[in-house]
């Protein structure tokens, strides 16, 4: 009797323990989709930002104009409403938000290197610390 009632007990610490296994892998898989949701959706917003700062070179470079300033950064450049602190200068804007340091120096031919300027404004690094604990 006393090895039946040993066995049930086990038996519902078994399936306790598999229940909340079960709970916990999908709770991961729903976070990683999550994540790989969020990944593509900022490198699709990436790719498009580096395209128009492309189209943007070739604009200034087929116009002969000169640029003053360029502002290189994450979303705290990207958010920045430079005409309205900056408007008596040709002033470029080439944030990206959720941008780290390893992604601007990625695409600094885009963001600065195709144009001549004759300031630079970086503003990067706030959201290196993601990669730290991945």
């Amino acid at each position: 009797m006393k090895k039946r009632i040993i066995f049930i007990i086990l038996g519902l610490i078994f399936g306790l323990c598999l229940c909340i296994s079960t709970i916990l892998i999908i709770q991961h898989i729903k976070i990683k989709q999550q994540e790989s949701a969020n990944l593509a959706s900022f490198l699709k917003y990436y790719n498009e930002k580096v395209d128009s700062f492309k189209k943007e070179n070739e604009y200034i470079k087929n116009n002969n104009i000169d640029v003053d300033l360029v502002f290189l950064g994450d979303s705290i450049t990207d958010n920045c409403d430079l005409n309205k602190y900056y408007s008596e200068y040709k002033a470029y804007n080439r944030g990206i938000s959720g941008d780290t340091t390893t992604g601007l120096l990625n695409r600094m031919k885009e963001s600065l290197y195709d144009i001549n300027t004759k300031c630079v404004i970086m503003c990067i690094g706030g959201n290196n610390y993601k990669n730290m604990f991945d």
